[in-house]
Formats: C-alpha cells, sequence, structure tokens
C-alpha cells in the first residue's frame, strides 16, 4: 500500500481506474502497460490510427510504394512513442499531495483550468492540470482543496489524479 492514499481514504477523481492504479501500487508501478493498453482499447481513434498505420505499411510493401510503408512505420512510432511515455509516467512516477486555493485559466481549454499546488512534502510548488466543472464549485465551497498529484518535473505540468475538500486542522499534517 502506498503511505499517501489507501483504499479506505475517500479521493473524488475522473478517473477511477488511474487513481485505483496509483493509489495501490508502490513504484514502479506494475501493470501500468497493461493498464494503458486497455484504456486505449476502449477508443476507436486509437483504432483507427493503428489500423491506418498497419494498413499502410502493408499496402506501401505490397504494391512497392515505400512512401505509404513509410508514413505507416512513422504513424506507427509516434502512437508507440505516446503510449512509452503516458505509460511510463503512471509506472514511475511519485505521488505528492498538495492544497490549491484558486484555479487560473487554461490556455487551450475552457473545460480545464490550472492551479499552483503546494506541496506537502517541501516548499516548493506543482503546476497542475484539473476539470474546472468539478474543482471550481468545490473551491468556492470549502476555500481549499487537497490534491492528489502525480509529480512531473519542475517544468511541466503535474496530473491531478484524486482531489477533496481539505477539512479543518487536516492542512497541518
Amino acid at each position: 500500500m502506498n503511505s499517501i492514499a489507501t483504499k479506505g481514504e475517500t479521493w473524488q477523481s475522473d478517473q477511477p481506474d488511474l487513481l485505483e492504479l496509483v493509489t495501490e501500487n508502490p513504484v514502479p508501478r506494475r501493470g501500468a502497460w497493461g493498464f494503458q493498453f486497455r484504456r486505449d482499447l476502449r477508443h476507436a481513434h486509437m483504432w483507427v490510427i493503428w489500423i491506418l498505420g498497419l494498413g499502410c505499411v502493408a499496402g506501401g510493401a505490397a504494391s512497392g510504394f515505400w512512401q505509404f510503408a513509410v508514413l505507416g512505420v512513422t504513424a506507427l512510432l509516434m502512437i508507440g512513442w505516446m503510449y512509452y511515455r503516458i505509460s511510463e509516467g503512471y509506472r514511475r512516477l511519485p505521488l505528492a499531495l498538495g492544497v490549491i486555493d484558486r484555479l487560473g485559466p487554461h490556455w487551450r481549454s475552457k473545460q480545464f483550468a490550472t492551479a499552483h499546488a503546494r506541496l506537502r512534502t517541501s516548499e516548493a510548488d506543482a503546476a497542475v492540470v484539473l476539470p474546472r466543472a468539478r474543482i471550481q464549485d468545490l473551491i468556492e465551497k470549502h476555500g481549499k482543496l487537497e490534491v492528489l498529484i502525480l509529480l512531473e518535473s519542475k517544468n511541466r505540468f503535474s496530473r491531478v489524479v484524486g482531489w477533496r475538500p481539505l477539512t479543518e486542522g487536516s492542512e497541518a499534517d
């Protein structure tokens, strides 16, 4: 069990399967590769990319137009690299607890918000991205939220996998 979060604690999340993976498995988290593969199987656009990539490779090899094969290999390498980066992030990134008290705009989407989470383990902050609709009401109601973060390096946004209202006296932990 991870010392930061356990089954008995109540965290809210827009991805409960990811929350379960990171809280129940210590780093390096076994099963992260399979977890991401199962998630990809649920989305049609992933099937389309794989089928188009393999189809271009097969069509290029069969017809002699190697440009198609190169296009297919490039698509497969790109999707493979993205799969690797996501899976390795789930597998190796440490969990951290942080506190947020306000949201900022997201540069690309109104559905998301950015925030600076004050980390419990250090004086540093972590830049995070959260789903605006679920978080904004909680911050207005409770003032502060405790967030469970997959902590990235300094110059990248960290991923919030769970949140809960900050209760009285729990900030001193």
